[in-house]
């Protein structure tokens, strides 16, 4: 059941404040300047709450960026290794420090994805730019704490960092042995007196 109620304030402006009651579910309120927003309002809210859908919308809206990351590094990393924990806290700082002061509901692919490729482009203390399986390591991390914010905190619906595709990694470095390095292989393997080592 929904309804809405006109009402003057002190300067004399006209407001309507929407209430919708549905069994089951708390009590939702809110005030808009004109009538047709709060009708808006409530045919969204109520379709929402029906799919069970609001709430998490309104814990998403109700958390930054910055309060997931540093719950995440306060409560769940000290369970992880010393290298883990600390990689993890210095990666999702990083984010947080672009991202923090946002709600979670504002935070999507598209603006992951934007600094990604801010990220993959700043210089490390070599001058180069950093690796792809550097970049790959902080969305990891954020990707880590989403799925804690999901699963457990059920701040937000669903992991944005997993619709990013992963930076295509350098193999390691190919490197062939020289012929006095065969020669020295294949003469350890025959003083070995292992005939598998060494075939004709």
């Amino acid at each position: 059941m929904a309804n809405i109620m006109e009402r003057i304030t002190a300067d004399n402006k006209t407001t309507y404040t929407a209430r919708i009651r549905i069994k089951g579910y708390r009590q939702q309120t809110a005030t808009f300047p004109r009538i047709t927003d709060a009708r808006l309002w409530i045919q969204k809210t109520e379709s929402l709450i029906r799919e069970g859908k609001y709430f998490s919308q309104a814990e998403a809206k109700r958390h930054t960026f910055a309060d997931m990351t540093e719950r995440y590094i306060k409560t769940v990393l000290p369970n992880k290794s010393a290298k883990v924990g600390f990689q993890y806290a210095q990666q999702l700082r990083k984010w947080s420090s672009w991202l923090g002061a946002l709600s979670l509901d504002k935070i999507t692919t598209a603006l992951i994805v934007e600094y990604r490729d801010k990220l993959a482009l700043e210089k490390t203390t070599r001058g180069g730019c950093k690796s792809a399986a550097t970049v790959n390591r902080y969305l990891a991390a954020l990707s880590s704490a989403y799925s804690v914010a999901i699963k457990e905190w059920q701040w937000v619906e669903e992991n944005p960092v997993k619709k990013i595709g992963k930076f295509k990694e350098k193999k390691g470095r190919e490197r062939f042995l020289s012929p006095g390095e065969i020669e020295l292989l294949l003469k350890t393997c025959l003083e070995s007196g292992k005939k598998d080592l060494y075939l004709a």
